[in-house]
């Protein structure tokens, strides 16, 4: 696991957040051979789908209902079904009866944490939890770094290329970057 020790660290990609979109973000850079640093201030991989204890994801199908989604979302489900947080049955897939989408998996949160480490581990993604990101540096109109704090102390993180997955687009507010706040009517 990467630590934040009051030095720079060096990576060729950080994706900060590490909700659903930055696991697998991070887990496809490395397996691209990027070294690849994944933060995030939970303790804890996967985000709403694990904090939130949302207990289930949604369209991987199409309304005609073939399998859109399937890659790296397809291995976290298999994993899910190997340690049983998923069902077997349809590649853990079942009908969703609301019809606001084909199809419903329900995950067992505690797994999906679990199977979200070992893949990431696994593609070699170094990880720094517990961690929030307390200034993003910018020269140009670039990101260049990121000063990260935890208990361990501030770090600055340099990186290519960064990836905001923060859900809220912190990295892109801190650095000025334009974005769209929403407001009661969406």
């Amino acid at each position: 696991m990467a630590r934040a020790t009051n030095k720079a660290l060096d990576f060729d990609v950080v994706v900060a957040g590490a909700g659903m979109a930055g696991v697998v973000s991070a887990i496809a850079s490395a397996r691209n051979g990027a070294r690849t640093l994944l933060t995030d201030r939970l303790p804890f991989l996967g985000g709403n789908m694990t904090a939130g204890l949302l207990g289930n994801f949604l369209t991987f199908h199409n309304m005609k209902g073939e399998q859109i989604t399937d890659g790296i979302a397809q291995e976290i489900v298999d994993g899910c079904i190997r340690l049983g947080g998923a069902l077997e049955d349809h590649r853990g897939h079942l009908p969703n009866a609301y019809g606001n989408a084909f199809s419903v998996t329900p995950i067992d949160p505690e797994v999906l944490k679990l199977v979200a480490q070992q893949l990431c581990i696994g593609a070699g993604v170094k990880l720094l939890l517990n961690t929030s990101v307390a200034e993003t540096h910018i020269e140009g109109q670039r990101v260049t770094a990121l000063t990260v704090f935890n208990k361990s102390g501030h770090a600055k993180v340099r990186a290519k290329v960064f990836i905001d997955a923060t859900g809220d687009a912190d990295l892109v507010a801190q650095g000025g970057g334009a974005f769209h706040l929403g407001d009661a009517d969406g």
